[in-house]
């Protein structure tokens, strides 16, 4: 068994499918719900877990103006599994890929995480109009540094993976409201569980990604790179990681904060001021293939990409299963 929790903010049709998708999978283990909604998506919300009786146990906690971080940093002590990971409300998972992961765990404790294939499915006017891979590579370097170098060399958010209680409890360990949200709930604890140990993806399919149009983006780092708020976050964020690596390795703190500085400047010049070309390009591929084919362009697009990307008979079992769960 192994606990999940969830940060949600006036999605309540997410959450109901979300808690049915698990269901559907027998899971049985523990979810812990922090949401910040208003007061209609709540009572929602609430109506629906009262007059439903599950298989496993479900603890829904009200957290007005709380931020994703803070939401996570309170539910971690309420976790009473050895394995656990927070998650989207839009991301739906295969229980059965993360049994598989924490077996490995189990045996492998040199390894802080393991996860599997994450796919994109894309919806827009209650329509399924794509699907595209979320590449996640495995970070294997016995040294701490040297997979935190490759993070910021290329970075992929690599905490799409059911990870040690303990360690999460430790990567999530900031309740602060200045603390930036897109480092507290990402970057921060990404780039932590890379220097916790090393981290295992399987070629099966964990994870289906939801994007919507009421999909919560967060601001670009180029837009914010420059706030207070942003300096603050970073300087913790070094700092932390670089004291936790001291302790665990009995080596000066000093060593480690000048190494990270210099790793995260690579991960800005080389994330933040990305160039856009290529996405460009697709886009122009993409419209003319909309003349050819008009009303019809995303059902066909979308079952092409289903079976041209799922090639083996298990994960599409899988994929279908949540598929049916896809909040349109």
């Amino acid at each position: 068994m192994f606990s999940l929790i969830i940060a949600s903010i006036d999605r309540s049709d997410f959450l109901i499918n979300y808690i049915k998708c698990l269901d559907y999978q027998n899971f049985n283990g523990q979810l812990l719900i922090g949401d910040s909604s208003n007061k209609k998506h709540l009572i929602k919300i609430k109506k629906f877990i009262r007059n439903q009786n599950f298989n496993f146990e479900i603890s829904h906690y009200h957290m007005p103006n709380h931020l994703p971080h803070q939401c996570i940093s309170k539910l971690v002590k309420k976790i009473k599994y050895e394995y656990s990971m927070w998650i989207c409300d839009d991301d739906l998972l295969v229980v059965s890929t993360i049994i598989k992961c924490i077996n490995f765990l189990k045996k492998n404790s040199e390894y802080s995480a393991a996860g599997g294939k994450i796919l994109f499915v894309h919806v827009k006017n209650k329509k399924l109009t794509a699907i595209t891979k979320y590449k996640l590579d495995s970070l294997k370097n016995r040294k701490s540094l040297s997979r935190i170098k490759k993070l910021s060399e290329n970075y992929q958010v690599v905490q799409y993976a059911i990870s040690r209680t303990k360690q999460m409890k430790i990567r999530y360990n900031i309740s602060r409201r200045d603390f930036d949200k897109g480092i507290g709930a990402e970057l921060y604890p990404t780039f932590f569980l890379a220097a916790m140990g090393k981290i295992k993806f399987f070629d099966d399919l964990f994870c289906v990604r939801q994007n919507h149009e009421r999909r919560i983006i967060l601001r670009s780092l180029n837009k914010i790179i420059y706030e207070k708020k942003y300096k603050k976050s970073i300087d913790i964020f070094i700092k932390n990681i670089s004291l936790y690596l001291s302790k665990k390795q009995k080596l000066q703190f000093h060593i480690f904060r000048k190494k990270i500085s210099k790793y995260f400047e690579i991960y800005q010049k080389n994330v933040i001021f990305k160039d856009n070309l290529k996405i460009r390009k697709k886009r122009k591929i993409s419209n003319i293939f909309k003349l050819i084919f008009k009303g019809n362009y995303f059902i066909l697009k979308y079952y092409y990409q289903k079976f041209l990307i799922i090639r083996n008979n298990r994960d599409m079992k899988k994929f279908n299963i949540l598929e049916k769960f896809i909040t349109k």
